[in-house]
């Protein structure tokens, strides 16, 4: 699955927020979206996946080569989860989409429980919880299975680790990971920390300026070579006169940096 934006225009109104906007995302690894609050990121998610309509330009997808002539199935969690639920209990929330699909109750409720349990929530103690009674992180979790469940073409995530943990961040990372294997995955994120690793693209909205990463090594040395672009921690740039110009820098995450510097002084010594 491929997505190409082709000056791609979105707003509200026919007044543009982002203008004339080429990106191409694929599947086999999260397309991550940056840029600071209020740039149209959200924005962009909206008109992907259909609720709002493009002021101007196109949204081709394509399957391997080719392009599809219909949207193919897609699905969004917000930046805010409570705004994905409207049923009584978490069970019926993550039910919902598989019985409308057809899939019988029995399997429903099966399938539902599998995928309840693979975003880090028992089902033996969320199944029968009413969704806005669960804490801040749960109903993070809860939203992001019930947009998955039916595994679709095109996932899009509005900040999907905000308010979580870092246990249960690790875990919903093991699960993007996966799904974007076969799903085509969007994700908008300030969090850079935690999905670069996972990362297949990067696309960053600058001010009016628009810069495209097919690979998100390209984007930490774009970054690191002109710092205003985007704004790496500070910690981070105190040690990037340490790295070295012969390897790819480090991922701006603690363990990335023990293993590079690890590697390079395991390197430095004799005979070793």
């Amino acid at each position: 699955m491929r997505i190409e934006l082709s000056e791609l225009s979105v707003g509200y109104k026919s007044i543009p927020i982002l203008a004339k906007l080429n990106f191409q995302f694929s599947s086999g690894g999260l397309n991550l979206i940056l840029g600071p609050s209020g740039s149209g990121k959200t924005s962009l998610l909206l008109t992907i996946c259909g609720f709002l309509i493009p002021i101007s330009g196109k949204i081709i997808f394509y399957n391997t080569d080719s392009p599809v002539n219909e949207l193919p199935q897609a699905s969004i969690a917000f930046q805010n989860p409570e705004n994905m639920f409207f049923l009584a209990t978490a069970g019926e929330e993550i039910t919902f989409g598989l019985l409308e699909s057809g899939i019988d109750s029995n399997e429903s409720i099966k399938k539902g429980k599998q995928w309840l349990e693979a975003w880090g929530l028992n089902p033996e103690s969320f199944w029968e919880k009413p969704p806005f009674f669960l804490s801040g992180g749960e109903k993070r979790r809860l939203a992001l299975a019930t947009a998955t469940v039916l595994r679709p073409d095109v996932i899009l995530l509005d900040e999907p680790l905000s308010g979580l943990d870092p246990i249960s961040q690790k875990k919903i990372l093991a699960t993007l990971g996966k799904l974007s294997e076969d799903s085509l995955v969007l994700t908008v994120t300030h969090d850079i920390e935690n999905l670069l690793p996972l990362a297949k693209s990067v696309s960053l909205i600058h001010g009016k300026d628009y810069y495209s990463f097919d690979c998100p090594v390209k984007f930490i040395k774009a970054v690191l070579a002109k710092p205003e672009l985007y704004p790496l921690p500070d910690w981070y740039l105190q040690l990037t006169p340490q790295f070295s110009s012969e390897v790819p820098p480090p991922w701006p995450n603690i363990q990335s940096i023990k293993d590079y510097f690890r590697n390079m002084h395991e390197k430095k010594i004799p005979g070793e």
